[in-house]
């Protein structure tokens, strides 16, 4: 049998492993009482989104590998 691409082993990008290990960390910090934030109504929507456009820029990094 010949060795095809579909048999080279799967490599995993260091930056995803890195910013998912980031988003574990500062979750958790969260989780635990991270820092007093100045009660602001901007700040939690500041924070939503900031999540959302990590999150979708993990999932289209995903997508161009597949």
């Amino acid at each position: 049998m010949t060795k095809t691409d579909d048999d080279a082993p799967v490599r995993r990008s260091v930056f995803l492993a890195v910013a998912g290990i980031l988003t574990l960390l500062v979750a958790a910090w969260g989780m635990t009482g991270g820092f007093h934030l100045p009660n602001l109504d901007l700040v939690p929507w500041l924070l939503v989104i900031g999540g959302v456009l990590v999150g979708v820029v993990l999932i289209l990094s995903g997508l161009r590998r597949g």
